[in-house]
């Protein structure tokens, strides 16, 4: 897409907004960040944390403490087709991939093509 400023007070117009809209001004101070002290780590790192239960291992739901809710969500987790459809494609796939009692080197075999013929019914020439 190109545009095009034909009359002389847009060019200049444009060129003054292009210019204001990056500055920011003398007095800007930059705004303070509020950060936790601490923050969760992964179960394997070796720091110690605070508690040994976190609210992230936890369901999402179990935080409501709503018998239905748990219930819909044991049942969707059972009975999900997409889980069963995806669970099928990665036993597909390990059932499809090569297996091989060779180690992958990076070795190739490198096979020296006939010679092909020209149009004037010889070989050619390399």
């Amino acid at each position: 897409m190109k545009i095009k400023l034909r009359h002389p007070l847009v060019k200049v117009t444009f060129t003054a907004l292009l210019l204001v809209s990056c500055t920011v001004g003398p007095n800007y101070k930059r705004p303070g960040v509020d950060s936790p002290g601490a923050y969760r780590r992964a179960a394997t790192d070796t720091n110690v944390t605070a508690s040994a239960e976190s609210f992230a291992d936890f369901g999402w739901w179990e935080a409501f403490n709503d018998p239905q809710l748990t219930a819909f969500i044991c049942e969707a987790l059972t009975n999900s087709w997409d889980i069963k459809i995806a669970a099928a494609r990665v036993l597909q796939a390990e059932a499809a991939a090569p297996v091989s009692s060779e180690p992958r080197s990076g070795e190739f075999k490198v096979t020296e093509a006939a010679p092909q013929p020209t149009p004037s019914g010889g070989a050619a020439s390399s």
